[in-house]
């Protein structure tokens, strides 16, 4: 028998107003699991936000959190701890990002670096949910949720991309960028949490006359329910019925997940 975790998780992605003009792909990509491991159940979920500046990192933003999310269930069956799971996904996702580029035949270093910017660059955020104890990981700009408290990732040198390793450090945009060797980890007992969730940095919303102004805690006042509710709210912020324009806009690609309790788990039995 298998408890279900008391859970609801809801994510969304909308375009950025700002790359709707310019007819760009949304760079954001994201996924969520419910896994099952020797009868427990975990919540699993990633999203990634390709470099801005890149011509294509909506590739690689699209292929990391289906990628996080198989391997975290892997490192799961062969039980490794939840809170032990986002150091060896590091290593992980750098071997795969390597992996991208091993069997293009570059004429030169300048061909390869090129190819990593305009393909490989993206930020990662995900987290996990087991039955005792979660973890949420991150590397990158971005945004974290926790119990209604909404942290604002920032870099002062530049997004520290995991990319970045794949290249000398004198191919850097920032060569002085202190390039962390793990992701930036967050412990929690899930006994002590009623809501969870990562977004990618377009959630610092653009207010009227260009001033940015951060929108998602509003995500966590507004009554948007269903399995779809993120998205809808998503939807609405950059939509022309938009009840509150003047609290901001996305003008950069947004993606949320949000993992929230509800009253009682379920018994699977199947």
């Amino acid at each position: 028998m298998v408890k279900k975790l008391p859970f609801v998780v809801r994510d969304g992605s909308v375009p950025g107003a700002d790359h709707v003009a310019k007819a760009r792909n949304c760079q954001d990509g994201k996924g969520w699991r419910r896994i099952i491991v020797n009868d427990k159940e975990y919540l699993v979920a990633a999203c990634s936000d390709g470099c801005g500046s890149g011509l294509h990192t909506e590739v690689i933003a699209s292929l990391l959190p289906l990628y996080v999310i198989g391997q975290i269930g892997h490192l799961l069956t062969f039980e490794t701890p939840v809170l032990s799971v986002p150091a060896a996904l590091y290593a992980h996702v750098l071997a795969y990002l390597e992996f991208q580029w091993k069997n293009i035949p570059f004429s030169s270093r300048k061909e390869l670096v090129d190819f990593i910017k305009n393909y490989l660059l993206a930020t990662l955020y995900g987290f996990i949910i087991g039955d005792e104890d979660s973890v949420l990981f991150h590397a990158g700009r971005g945004y974290t949720v926790v119990n209604g408290v909404v942290d604002a990732i920032e870099h002062l040198q530049g997004d520290p991309y995991p990319a970045y390793h794949l290249v000398p450090r004198s191919d850097w945009q920032e060569p002085s960028m202190v390039l962390p060797r793990s992701f930036t980890v967050v412990s929690l007992k899930t006994a002590n949490i009623f809501n969870l969730g990562v977004a990618t940095d377009g959630a610092m919303g653009t207010l009227p006359g260009g001033k940015t102004g951060l929108l998602l805690p509003r995500l966590l006042v507004d009554a948007f329910t269903g399995e779809s509710g993120v998205q809808r709210w998503l939807n609405l912020i950059n939509g022309p019925r938009n009840p509150h324009p003047e609290d901001g806009t996305f003008a950069d690609d947004t993606t949320v997940i949000l993992a929230e309790r509800i009253e009682e788990a379920v018994d699977d039995n199947s």
